[in-house]
Parts: C-alpha cells; sequence; structure tokens
C-alpha cells in the first residue's frame, strides 16, 4: 500500500518588504496593495512599535514609504484585511525611531505638514488569517469661499470693508486668512490680514484697507481674497467688484 504524500512544513517565503529598509514605496495616490503576509516575521523595531502604540497582539510586519510632497496628508486604510492591522507612522530614517502616529482602528491619518518620507509599518495578528490590503488617497486640499459687499464705510482716511467666507480642510492644522486691497482713481490701498476660523461654517469678515491718500465718498475697485492653508499646500478664493464708500 502506497503511502499518502507528506504535508509539507516548509515555512512561508518573508515578504521583500518585511524589513523597514526595504519598505515598498508608494510612488502615486490613490491606490491599493495587497500582500500575503503569511511569511512575515517580527524584528526588535517592530515589536517595540507594537508596544509603543498599544497592538498587544502582532506577530508579523510589512513596510511601505509614502512621501508627501504636497503636505496636505493622506490615508492609510487596512479595513479591506481579512485580519486586524494595526498601522504605526515613523518620520524621517526608520532607525531614528520617530514615531509620528498610531492607529488600532485599521485607518491612518498623516494630517498636513511635513512632506516626508514617510515609513508605516502594518502590524498584524495573522495568525489564522494572512491577506493585508491597504488603501492610500491623498487628503484633499482645503477649500475656501468668500463673498464682497457692495457697500463700504470710510474710516480715518481709510475703508471698511466686509463680507463672508468659509473655509474647510481635511487636514490638521487647516488655517484661513481674509485679505483685500481697493482702487479709487488715483487712490490705491491694501489691509492687513485677518485670520479667520476653519470650521465648515459661513462666517462675518470686516477689514480696514488704507493707502497714502485718503479715501472719498463714491464708487471703488475692490478685491478680497481668502487662502486656506494645510501644511505647505494653499487655495486662494477671490471676490472682487465694485463697492460703494459712504
Amino acid at each position: 500500500m502506497s503511502e499518502l504524500p507528506k504535508a509539507s512544513t516548509a515555512k512561508p517565503k518573508a515578504p521583500s518588504n518585511d524589513t523597514a529598509r526595504k519598505a515598498v514605496a508608494v510612488r502615486a495616490l490613490p491606490t491599493t496593495l495587497r500582500l500575503d503576509v503569511a511569511g512575515a516575521t517580527l524584528d526588535s523595531l517592530e515589536s517595540g512599535l507594537a508596544a509603543d502604540c498599544g497592538f498587544p497582539a502582532t506577530d508579523r510586519a510589512v513596510w511601505y514609504r509614502v512621501d508627501d510632497p504636497s503636505g496636505l496628508g493622506f490615508v492609510v486604510d487596512a479595513s479591506g484585511s481579512d485580519h486586524r492591522v494595526g498601522i504605526a507612522m515613523l518620520g524621517g530614517d526608520p532607525r531614528d525611531n520617530v514615531l509620528m502616529g498610531c492607529s488600532g482602528g485599521s485607518v491612518l491619518t498623516a494630517s498636513g505638514g511635513p512632506a516626508g518620507p514617510f515609513y508605516l509599518a502594518a502590524l498584524s495578528d495573522a495568525r489564522t488569517a494572512t491577506h493585508l490590503e491597504l488603501a492610500f488617497r491623498a487628503l484633499p486640499a482645503p477649500a475656501a469661499t468668500v463673498t464682497l459687499d457692495a457697500v463700504g464705510a470710510l474710516d480715518g482716511g481709510g475703508a471698511r470693508l466686509s463680507g463672508t467666507y468659509s473655509c474647510t480642510g481635511s487636514g490638521s492644522p487647516t488655517t484661513v486668512t481674509i485679505s483685500g486691497r481697493l482702487s479709487q482713481g488715483g487712490t490705491q490701498g491694501i489691509s492687513s490680514p485677518v485670520d479667520g476660523t476653519c470650521d465648515g461654517a459661513t462666517h462675518a469678515w470686516s477689514l480696514l484697507v488704507t493707502g497714502p491718500q485718503a479715501f472719498s465718498t463714491g464708487t471703488a475697485q475692490a478685491v478680497v481674497t481668502a487662502s486656506a492653508c494645510s501644511g505647505p499646500g494653499c487655495t486662494n478664493k477671490t471676490a472682487q467688484g465694485t463697492v460703494t464708500l459712504s
């Protein structure tokens, strides 16, 4: 009677990105990367990250590198995996172990700021399931709106303009400033920028435009700009029109 073939006991081969120095470069967003992590291992750096991030059940890890030249930030979503995945993010050389963020809920958001590189360790509890799926996407640029009122008020030789603005940002922090300029014949003036609130709501703005000469009663041409910025990325929105000064 012939013997049945013996089941293979060979250990699965480790993925190419099993260590930080061999991290897979994520070159364009959005993208989704899939990997069988059955052969992945856990070294001292990775076990330290698991402890620092509070991921107790971790038995393997693989690495990815993301550059964020826009500075707007990005999201990594591991919810498509068939097991629990924690994500730890390091800034710069992984050997320096500069931990910038952790997520034990399968989604990590890297807010706007430095352009990277960022090294991401996908820390798996993959004893019974080994399919890792990471979806990378960029955070959108901040958005802004601005309106300009059709009337302005003379104020000590200057002119006070007003209107509304809104700002929405997905990165953190997102700031917004409003600035303006005014032209009335040969009289020109600019304002100092005023800070606003970036919370998605519509707010009123008011600023004082001054110049070398005083403005007078009548019409003038105004331009106002709202600048919403997250990291080095900014969105500028402009409103312009004729303003009646009184």
